[in-house]
């Protein structure tokens, strides 16, 4: 009896370590530089951020970008949430638009993690910058954004959030882009 109390034991040490190593490998900060951070607390980020937008993409009123890397393992998980959140706005008269961090307009450049959602007002003003969720799996049982994006389509929301103290299955956007 002893050696079986010892093996199961043995057992539930081996997978607390391995379910550690998992957790380790998928869970970064979403901002780990802070410097997303900082730029959004300069003096008119919110519309140069717009600004970019605009000028890369066109009229941005009512638009969700939905910004993913390639060969990212959070994209998978991250698939069903941005499905989710484009029907919860799709008779809003929002539009979806699925970007690349080569996409990016400059004034985006302190965003250094995907995936990331961008959500325009119906005004084109900027309403949320940030991760879509928090946690291992990243979907919409840990949602940041499911409450605000449906006040932002409902025009009910008060000015812009910008999230960046997040921990997630986040990847990294290539040093190209930055």
């Amino acid at each position: 009896m002893w050696r079986y109390v010892m093996g199961f034991s043995a057992w539930v040490a081996l997978f607390v370590v391995g379910l550690n190593v998992v957790a380790s490998d998928r869970l970064r900060p979403f901002d780990p530089e802070e410097q997303l951070s900082m730029a959004s607390i300069t003096p008119g980020f919110d519309q140069h951020i717009a600004q970019g937008f605009s000028q890369q993409f066109g009229d941005v009123r009512g638009t969700l970008f939905h910004l993913q890397t390639d060969n990212c393992n959070c994209n998978s998980s991250n698939r069903s949430h941005q499905g989710s959140l484009n029907a919860l706005v799709a008779n809003k008269g929002f539009r979806s638009v699925a970007i690349s961090p080569e996409q990016l307009p400059e004034a985006a450049h302190a965003l250094t993690a995907a995936p990331a959602l961008i959500v325009f007002d119906q005004q084109g003003e900027l309403a949320y910058l940030g991760p879509y969720a928090s946690g291992l799996s990243c979907g919409t049982a840990t949602s940041l954004v499911d409450t605000l994006v449906k006040q932002i389509a409902d025009n009910q929301h008060l000015g812009s959030a910008v999230i960046t103290e997040a921990q997630g299955c986040y990847c990294a956007l290539p040093s190209t882009v930055i």
